[in-house]
């Protein structure tokens, strides 16, 4: 432990005292100026800064077509060839750059969350703060994933449990079972967000800035918003889509009744009767959602 007096230009940091072991910053090029030069505080604090804003993860879903001649798999063999790909973080590409950059980052994100899909390649998350962004690349039918009422022997069931704050475009969601498709993934979440992109987002946002920053930026979308996609084509609003589909995971009550207490206890940790997540919507800068470099679609996109 050290206490130590730090007087910058317009920063004054009195007996601050440092109880943490902390990776040395050693400086690359003595010609240049560096974090290192400063003092420790004073570059956490930076570091702190840097690592403290939400991160939006890309989560691919990838399998074969759902229908095969026009019937739709009842088997679940579509299922268990789906392939789900942890995106690596933005965030993750700074903890790189030394030992302390990745001792702060992970000091940010203490999960080591990603071994059991498909890749097998686990990251450093915040599991309650990050925004992690699903695709889904293929069309979905409820019979493949819930079999005689069986959700739980699915192998996508509970697939991003801990996950606080799942996403995906409006392009993938719509009031029906596409809505029950993201609770049985993750059954326990608290929010499902809805992303809209919206071309140059963050060029309009900060007209200095033209590229995208680590930082996503969203905007929250009032209840007059229209949404337009190829299912909605503009004419309805956010508020319309969002009382649809509350509307249609209310109805899993009325549709679902266990036959028995032990039943129950097993579908109140399914899409069936978990409790609904609270729905919110953003704008989205669409080159988080589209483009190949961000996303890592370039074999996807060339074919």
């Amino acid at each position: 432990m050290e206490t130590t007096t730090t007087i910058l230009p317009g920063i004054v940091l009195m007996n601050t005292t440092v109880s943490t072991v902390y990776p040395r910053l050693r400086t690359a090029d003595r010609t240049r100026a560096s974090l290192a030069d400063l003092p420790l505080e004073t570059v956490l604090q930076i570091l702190d800064a840097l690592f403290e804003p939400q991160q939006l993860i890309v989560i691919d879903i990838y399998g074969p077509k759902a229908k095969n001649d026009g019937v739709y798999d009842m088997e679940g063999k579509v299922s268990s060839q789906t392939k789900v790909v942890l995106r690596p973080p933005p965030l993750h590409v700074t903890a790189t750059a030394c030992r302390l950059f990745q001792h702060m980052y992970r000091k940010s994100r203490p999960t080591a969350w990603g071994a059991h899909l498909h890749l097998r390649r686990p990251y450093n998350v915040s599991l309650e703060r990050d925004i992690f962004h699903v695709r889904v690349h293929r069309e979905t039918y409820y019979g493949e994933w819930d079999r005689a009422g069986n959700p739980h022997l699915d192998p996508l069931y509970m697939i991003f449990d801990g996950i606080q704050n799942l996403a995906t475009s409006v392009d993938y969601i719509f009031p029906g079972m596409s809505v029950f498709y993201f609770l049985h993934l993750n059954p326990l979440g608290k929010v499902l967000n809805v992303l809209v992109p919206v071309p140059d987002l963050e060029k309009n946002v900060d007209p200095a800035c033209g590229e995208l920053q680590l930082a996503p930026v969203l905007v929250p979308i009032e209840d007059r918003y229209r949404i337009q996609t190829s299912f909605w084509k503009g004419k309805e609003t956010w508020w319309y889509f969002r009382e649809e589909s509350e509307d249609h995971m209310r109805q899993r009550f009325l549709r679902c009744r266990p036959r028995s207490e032990a039943q129950r206890q097993l579908w109140e940790r399914t899409w069936r009767l978990c409790p609904p997540p609270e729905l919110k919507a953003y704008l989205v800068d669409e080159r988080r959602l589209n483009d190949p470099v961000v996303s890592g679609l370039e074999k996807r996109i060339r074919s």
